[in-house]
């Protein structure tokens, strides 16, 4: 008489066991790349692997065929985000990181990639503006649109906001950011969000700057 197959043993996790955070947070920003990739790049991007990690006055870099399958000489590029800066930014400036980076992704698959790795030439500064961001050597108004060290900032009512603003309607949110170690102290932040309380328009600059709107007539207020 045939025996019946063996019935592998599954885990089924209790209903009240709490949900693991490490698919939780990758997840949310695999999915996050998903949507900026379709929404701005019209899906013409491979998939990397992305990853939090530490690296001093960086909010992430992109490093082309970083890894490679093993057992293969297949590579994948890899895109880092820094948690520290989660701490001083909201959902929407990190997630412009992540586009920041998919931006040096897709120079390096579907334009040309710079000589020098890292720089920031005009192909990628000219793809940044397309998608509604503004490259700056001091992430404000006024910096340099080219360089090695490059921030940018959000242009009101442009491609990447509205993306984001889609997909933050979905209730797609970050859940982590670094904690600070006893005795340690954060810069504060530079880059301060201020809105017009008459348009919603939205600036970015340091925390002591007093910035109008000129079409409203209205101080616009810091959101700190």
């Amino acid at each position: 008489m045939a025996k019946k197959p063996t019935k592998r043993a599954s885990y089924e996790a209790p209903s009240d066991e709490p949900l693991a955070i490490t698919p939780l947070e990758y997840g949310g920003l695999q999915q996050a790349f998903a949507f900026l990739n379709g929404r701005l790049f019209d899906g013409a991007l491979p998939n990397v692997f992305i990853t939090l990690s530490r690296h001093a006055k960086s909010g992430g870099h992109f490093a082309p065929e970083r890894l490679t399958k093993r057992g293969s000489e297949e590579r994948e590029h890899e895109i880092n985000l820094n948690p520290d800066i989660f701490t001083v930014h909201d959902d929407e400036f990190i997630v412009s990181i992540l586009a920041h980076e998919m931006t040096h992704l897709w120079q390096h698959v579907c334009g040309t990639p710079p000589k020098r790795v890292g720089y920031h030439n005009r192909q990628w500064s000219a793809q940044m503006e397309s998608l509604g961001l503004r490259p700056s050597s001091t992430g404000m108004v006024g910096g340099r649109a080219t360089g090695s060290r490059m921030g940018h900032y959000i242009l009101e009512g442009g491609s990447y906001q509205l993306a984001f603003r889609a997909l933050a309607a979905t209730g797609w949110r970050l859940h982590l950011q670094s904690t600070p170690r006893p005795g340690e102290s954060r810069a504060p932040n530079s880059k301060t969000k201020f809105t017009c309380p008459g348009c919603g328009a939205n600036a970015w600059g340091k925390p002591d700057l007093e910035i109008d709107c000129r079409p409203c007539r209205l101080a616009m207020v810091s959101e700190t």
